[in-house]
This record gives structure tokens, sequence and C-alpha cells, in this order.
């Protein structure tokens, strides 16, 4: 019986490794640090802004942060430095020395789309009408 459990013992591997590599194949990990690190954007810029923005890929110490208008990257622009402090304090393990802002496409999100999409208003563009 305790050789059937020592040989058991040898081949054991602990629950928290196993855990560990599930979350990274699974990219559970990911989610969640993307989530912190769009709450300490969220502090640092504010409520308003954070509506507008998502976290993207972190690669070699760059953040990519997408915002779904110019206009909203501008501010952003603004913020920077503020944002990077933010970020390099609340999150140190991750490196990060610069942030990039993108304009949003809609194949990089599918659920984000304008609540008023852009439509031609202009009334000479309206469609061929017959005058009586």
């Amino acid at each position: 019986m305790q050789e059937n459990d020592a040989a058991r013992g040898k081949n054991a591997r602990r629950i928290g490794t196993i855990i560990s590599q599930l979350m990274s194949r699974r990219g559970y990990a990911s989610v969640a640090a993307e989530n912190a690190m769009m709450q300490s954007i969220a502090g640092s810029v504010g409520p308003a802004l954070a509506g507008s923005i998502t976290v993207g890929k972190l690669s070699r110490g760059v953040l990519q942060i997408y915002a779904v208008d110019s206009v909203v990257m501008q501010e952003l622009t603004f913020q920077k430095r503020q944002i990077i402090k933010r970020l390099a304090k609340d999150h140190p393990q991750a490196k990060i020395t610069d942030v990039r802002f993108r304009l949003q496409t809609l194949t990089q999100t599918s659920s984000s789309r304008s609540p008023h999409p852009r439509q031609n208003t202009h009334p000479k563009s309206a469609p061929n009408e017959k005058s009586c």
C-alpha cells in the first residue's frame, strides 16, 4: 500500500502549477490583466473617456489603446504621461514604458458600435427627387 502512495507522489504535480498553465493556455490571465489595466486607465482619465477606449496588446513595454474617435484619441494624448505613470504604479510587473493610441475599427471589436452611425445629412445628397 505504501509503495502505491510513494509511486503516486513522484508523478504528482501541484494544483497551483496546473491551474497556472491552464489559465495561460486558455488566455484567462490576459483577460484579467486587460481588465485590471482598463481600471487603472479609467482611474487616470475618468469615466467619460474610459467608456470610449479599449485596451489592446502589450508588446515590448508598449501598450496599445484603441479610441472610438479622433477626439478621444486627442484627449488621451494630452493625458499620456499621467496614464503611463498610473499604469507603471499599478502594474510594475508589466514594465509598461509607453502607450500608443490608435483608432478603433469595427474589425477590432464587434460589440462596440457607435450609437449614432454617421449618415449623410447634406440636403443636396438626398436621393433623386422629382419636383412637381
